[in-house]
Formats: structure tokens, sequence, C-alpha cells
């Protein structure tokens, strides 16, 4: 069982991908913790990393099954929280927010 905060979680989402962001899914990755998608606010422009990446980088244009895909969503610090959790909420995406996350 791989081990995040203390809690069992296996499937994380991470929504930011920039410097932090970059850190903290090489870090989970290497936990062999599931990375189901990246939510980013510009992904078209990011959607070139996907192939390296193996993980879809996405925004808040899916359905909420989709996210639902993810047990946590995990704010990286690489965008605006307060943004992004009224994007989130918005979108009517469901899934648990933790900011702070320990690898």
């Amino acid at each position: 069982m791989k081990v995040v905060n203390d809690l069992p979680y296996h499937s994380v989402a991470l929504c930011g991908y920039r410097q932090q962001g970059r850190k903290i899914y090489q870090q989970l990755s290497q936990k062999g913790i599931h990375i189901p998608y990246i939510i980013e606010r510009n992904y078209q422009s990011l959607s070139l990393l996907e192939e390296d990446l193996d993980v879809e980088i996405v925004g808040f244009e899916r359905t909420p099954e989709f996210y639902a895909r993810a047990e946590v969503i995990l704010l990286t610090g690489d965008l605006p929280e307060t943004i992004i959790r009224e994007a989130l909420e918005f979108a009517k995406i469901e899934v648990p927010i933790v900011t702070d996350i320990e690898v």
C-alpha cells in the first residue's frame, strides 16, 4: 500500500504542473502512486508534455466522473489556491482537495 500524508491514497491527481508540481510528480511517481491526470489552467500549452509524462494534462472542462478517477486532488502551489478551488467548485468536481502533502 502506498501512503501519502499517512493516508492510504492510491490515486492522486495534481493541480498545477510548474515548479512544485514537477517535483511532486517525480516524488509520487518514484513511490509508485498512480497519477490519473494533471489539472492545469493553460493545459493546451502543456499538452506536448503528455507523451513524456504518460499522464493526461487537462483543464476544468471534463465531466465530474472523469475527475473522480482520483481519490484526492493535490494543489501543488503552482496555481492560486482561491481561483483553483472556485474553478473546481464551478466544474462540480467533488474530489477531496489537499494542499500539503508529504511523500
